[in-house]
């Protein structure tokens, strides 16, 4: 789509991601998957996520405090992409889970 009085911009060739540029550079996207006490579904969760055709990118899993098997359900997964941030307590309400950090 053109607005008027714009000219047309093409897009940028994209390029498949090596090895090396994924280390030198972030990943284009980051799925966020947050989580407490579902360890029947986190494991379908990250495996949809990294089943994904675009690799450019990471997986961030929070685990809010699960005190079921949610932890080990992620532990499963071994990929460079996944990475885990594991609360120690079940942190009031979703503002948490999507700002890991000191609580």
């Amino acid at each position: 789509m053109t607005w008027p009085g714009r000219a047309r911009v093409p897009a940028a060739p994209v390029t498949p991601a090596t090895e090396e540029s994924r280390a030198a550079a972030p990943p284009r996207v980051t799925v966020a998957i947050s989580t407490w006490n579902r360890a029947d579904l986190v494991g379908r969760a990250i495996a949809s996520a990294l089943a994904q055709t675009f690799d450019n990118i990471e997986i961030l899993v929070v685990d809010d405090g699960s005190t079921d098997g949610t932890p080990e359900a992620i532990a499963r997964f071994d990929d460079r992409r996944l990475r885990t941030v594991r609360l120690e307590r079940d942190q009031p309400g979703p503002e948490h889970r999507h700002r890991p950090g000191p609580g």
